[in-house]
C-alpha cells in the first residue's frame, strides 16, 4: 500500500513543493523586515532599539488572525482560503515599500500579519492532510525547509538589493514573487475539501465555533502542543529581531557582509532540515528537540553574553544557531500534526500559529523594552535578554517528551489492526 512506501509519492511531492513555495514567501515576507531593520532606521530617522516593534506588530496582528481564523477555516476549502490569505499578504507587502514614515509601515505589518498568520496554517494543513503520516516528517522537513531558501536566497538578495537602491527595493520584489506564488496555489493545488464532514457544513455559529475550537484542546496532547509553540517562538524573538543590528554595532560585523552571514546560516539550516525530518521519522521527536535544545543555548551563550572572535567568530554562530533553531522547527511542526484529525487540523494549526505569534510579538516587545543604545550606538541588555531566552528554552524537551508520549499512546489505542490507509486528500493515480 502507499502508506508503507518511506518516499514521498508523484502527488505528495507536487503539493509539498507548492506549499513549500507558499511558506518560503510567506516566511522571507516576515523575515526580510529584520535583517534591513537598521537600513529602516536609518531611512526613517528612528533608533535602531525600536526595530523590534516592526516584527512585534506582525505577530501580534498574526495571533489575533490565527484565534479568530481558527474559529471558521475548517469550514472552506483549503485552496480559496490559501488564496485569498496570500493575495492578501503580497498587497500589504507591496504598501509597505512605499511608506513615509516608522508608524505607516507598522500598519502594513499589521495588515500583512492578519494574512500571514492564516496562511502558514493552511499550508502546513494541507501537507498533513495529503502525506501519510509515516512520510510526514521529511515532507514537512522539506517545507520548512523554505525557512532555510529563504535565508540562503531570499534576505541576501534582499540585503543586496537594497545596498543598491534603497529598502523599498526587496518590499516590492517579495510582493512579486507572491502574486506568482498566487497564480501556483489556483492552478496547481486540487481542491481540498476531503476535511469537510456534515458537521462543518452546517449554519456558523460564534459560539458554537468558539465551543469547537475548545473542544480540540482536549486531544491528547493539544495543550502540549501550544506550550511547545509558546516557548519555542518566546525565546527565538527575543534574539531573532535584533540579530542584525547587534552583530553591527556591538560586534563591528560590517554591513556589506550581511547577506553572506544569512546565505551560510540559510545553507546550513537547509541541510539540517532534511536530515531532522529523517531523524524524526526514525527516533521521534523529543530526542531532536532535546539535542537541539541545548546547541542553540550553547550557540547563544557564545555569541551574546560570552563572546570571543578567536573562539567562534559570528560567522560560524549565526549559522549554526540558524542550524539548529531550523532542525528544532521540523521537529516541533511533525508532532503538532499528529495531535488532531485532518477535520479539526487547519482550526488546530490556526491556534497554534496563534500562540507562535503571540509568543514571537511578546518576545519581540519584551527584548525592546530591555535593550536600549548607548553613546556609541552599541546595543545593551543583549546579555540579560539572551539568559532569560536560554532558561525557558529549557523547558521545551520536557514538554516535548510529554505531547510526545501523549500522542503516540492515543493513537496506538485508536489505531485499527491493519494498516492505516492514506490520509484524506490524496488523489490515486
Amino acid at each position: 500500500m502507499a502508506g508503507n512506501k518511506s518516499r514521498l509519492t508523484h502527488v505528495e511531492w507536487k503539493i509539498v513543493l507548492l506549499m513549500a513555495a507558499v511558506q518560503f514567501v510567506n516566511i522571507l515576507d516576515f523575515m526580510m523586515v529584520m535583517p534591513l531593520g537598521e537600513d529602516i532606521a536609518k531611512a526613517m530617522v528612528f533608533s535602531s532599539s525600536d526595530i523590534g516593534y516592526l516584527g512585534g506588530s506582525y505577530t501580534a496582528a498574526a495571533c489575533i488572525a490565527g484565534l479568530v481564523t481558527s474559529l471558521f477555516l475548517d469550514r472552506f476549502d483549503r485552496r480559496r482560503a490559501l488564496s485569498v490569505a496570500l493575495l492578501g499578504l503580497v498587497t500589504t507587502t507591496a504598501l509597505g515599500g512605499l511608506t513615509e514614515n516608522l508608524w505607516q509601515l507598522i500598519v502594513t505589518r499589521v495588515f500583512a500579519g492578519f494574512c500571514g498568520g492564516p496562511a502558514a496554517a493552511l499550508a502546513i494543513s494541507c501537507v498533513a492532510d495529503n502525506v501519510h503520516e509515516s512520510r510526514r516528517g521529511r515532507a514537512l522537513g522539506v517545507v520548512m525547509g523554505s525557512f532555510s531558501m529563504a535565508s540562503i536566497l531570499g534576505v541576501p538578495i534582499g540585503l543586496e538589493l537594497a545596498l543598491l537602491g534603497s529598502w523599498r527595493i526587496p518590499f516590492l520584489a517579495v510582493a512579486g514573487l507572491g502574486v506568482t506564488i498566487v497564480l501556483g496555489v489556483i492552478s496547481v493545488l486540487p481542491p481540498q475539501r476531503a476535511h469537510i464532514d456534515k458537521a462543518t457544513q452546517t449554519s456558523f455559529k460564534v459560539g458554537k465555533a468558539f465551543w469547537n475550537i475548545l473542544n480540540v484542546l482536549k486531544y491528547p496532547g493539544a495543550l502540549g502542543g501550544l506550550y511547545i509553540a509558546l516557548f519555542t517562538m518566546l525565546t527565538m524573538f527575543m534574539i531573532i529581531p535584533n540579530i542584525a543590528t547587534y552583530v553591527q554595532h556591538n560586534i563591528a560585523f560590517p554591513r556589506e557582509y550581511m547577506s553572506l552571514l544569512y546565505l551560510i546560516g540559510g545553507g546550513l539550516s537547509f541541510i539540517s532540515m532534511g536530515i531532522a525530518g529523517r531523524m524524526v521519522d526514525r527516533f521521534g521527536s523529543t530526542p531532536v528537540t532535546s539535542i537541539t535544545t541545548i546547541c542553540v543555548g550553547i550557540v547563544l551563550y557564545l555569541c551574546f553574553i560570552n563572546y570571543t572572535f578567536l573562539a567562534l567568530p559570528v560567522l560560524v554562530l549565526f549559522p549554526l544557531f540558524m542550524l539548529f533553531s531550523s532542525a528544532r522547527m521540523v521537529s516541533n511542526g511533525t508532532i503538532l500534526s499528529k495531535i488532531t484529525p485532518a477535520r479539526e487540523r487547519a482550526g488546530y494549526m490556526s491556534l497554534v500559529s496563534a500562540v507562535q505569534h503571540l509568543a514571537g510579538a511578546f518576545g519581540a516587545f519584551f527584548s525592546s523594552m530591555i535593550l536600549s543604545n548607548d553613546d556609541r550606538g552599541y546595543f545593551v541588555g543583549m546579555d540579560k535578554v539572551t539568559t532569560i531566552a536560554i532558561a525557558l528554552s529549557l523547558l521545551l524537551p520536557f514538554i516535548m517528551l510529554s505531547v510526545e508520549k501523549k500522542v503516540n499512546q492515543h493513537r496506538a489505542l485508536a489505531a485499527p489492526a491493519s494498516t492505516p490507509p492514506d490520509p484524506v486528500g490524496i488523489m490515486k493515480h
